[in-house]
């Protein structure tokens, strides 16, 4: 599935997973509006992991500019900046 077909639930699903692998002691429910570095605790390193898992989960390699992972402070943040790219290189 490529970036263009993906919705932005299925990318915020992606995204709770990746961090929820990288942050086990997250045990508690993340609904996107938690800030990535302050409540999350992910750091510029993390946030390529976040860029990976979609990639690996999407099959969306060199779809998505990865400098778009470093700004939005939340998830949902993040997940609208993936779906504006996927509308602006239709």
């Amino acid at each position: 599935m490529s970036a263009r077909e993906t919705n932005s639930q299925a990318i915020l699903e992606v995204l709770v997973a990746a961090v929820r692998s990288m942050r086990p002691e997250l045990t508690g429910p993340i609904s996107g509006e938690e800030h990535i570095a302050a409540e999350l605790g992910l750091d510029s390193i993390d946030r390529v992991e976040l860029l990976l898992a979609l990639e690996e989960a999407f099959g969306m390699e060199d779809e998505v500019d990865p400098r778009i992972f470093m700004t939005p402070p939340t998830l949902n943040g993040l997940v609208e900046q993936i779906c504006v790219s996927q509308v602006a290189s239709r």
